[in-house]
């Protein structure tokens, strides 16, 4: 969460959520297991962070924490989300678009795709419904016992649920993430650990860096938004016709960048 001080980071924050399971990833392994009420082998070490940048003029992501399971065909990606974006359902859509391309090497059949599981733990129940959990697959709307089976699910937790509709270990970390007292063996193993991130100097140090990372790139992304609304200014003003001198007077462009602008887009510029 952008903005926040060293001291004031919780788990709801991504940067010490991710540290917190790559510290101690029995725990990750543990929650998966309480999520999907399965039993997981082993999984590789968790991958915090993962960057996923499958061309340079889309827009990249960058997953919370990012395990697969060892001899098995699952991937699971867990996001800590603390903002009621209205695109949420279409946020876990391009994160699975490119969860999947980021898994496709070149000349790969898609039937070698493995199944993957993105869950989304909430403080905020986006659906409104009460429920601490909910679980999504592909069914046909005519007949819904006929699942796609593309393998892929995905999974909101709030952690404000009110329903009885989840066993006492998820809820205990759920009721954790919401920021209230619990007193339960692994969710108190999982306290010391943050403590333990929070202790650390390194991480701080890090945190700190990607802190003022963020801030240059919101920055730029801001001056870039700008720059593209002048140009769509200059370029209304160019097919209207206005002299190149007062375009350049209320853009604070040279007329020479100005008739630049207009032949790259394919306008007529005489000066």
């Amino acid at each position: 969460m952008a903005g926040k001080t060293w001291e004031e980071l919780t788990i709801q924050d991504n940067f010490v959520f991710g540290k917190s399971m790559e510290t101690a990833p029995e725990i990750c392994k543990w929650l998966l297991e309480k999520i999907l009420r399965i039993q997981i082998k082993e999984l590789a070490y968790p991958e915090r962070e993962k960057a996923i940048d499958v061309r340079r003029d889309s827009k990249g992501i960058r997953l919370d924490v990012f395990v697969k399971e060892i001899d098995g065909e699952y991937s699971f990606d867990l996001e800590m989300q603390v903002i009621g974006h209205d695109d949420l359902p279409r946020r876990i859509r391009y994160y699975q678009g490119l969860i999947d391309m980021d898994a496709m090497d070149k000349g790969h059949f898609y039937w070698m795709l493995g199944k993957t599981v993105i869950i989304f733990i909430c403080t905020f129940d986006y659906f409104g419904q009460g429920r601490h959990i909910y679980t999504f697959h592909q069914r046909c709307d005519e007949d819904s016992s006929i699942e796609l089976m593309d393998g892929t699910t995905k999974i909101f937790l709030n952690a404000c649920g009110t329903l009885d509709d989840t066993d006492d270990d998820l809820k205990a970390f759920l009721d954790y993430v919401a920021g209230k007292q619990v007193n339960h063996p692994v969710v108190n193993r999982l306290d010391s650990v943050v403590q333990k991130v929070k202790r650390n100097k390194e991480w701080r140090s890090e945190y700190m860096r990607y802190e003022h990372e963020l801030a240059a790139r919101e920055h730029l992304a801001r001056e870039d938004g700008r720059e593209e609304g002048k140009i769509e200014m200059i370029l209304e003003l160019l097919r209207k016709n206005q002299p190149l001198s007062f375009i350049s007077e209320v853009s604070k462009y040279s007329v020479d960048k100005i008739a630049e602008i207009g032949r790259m887009n394919g306008l007529a510029i005489t000066k």
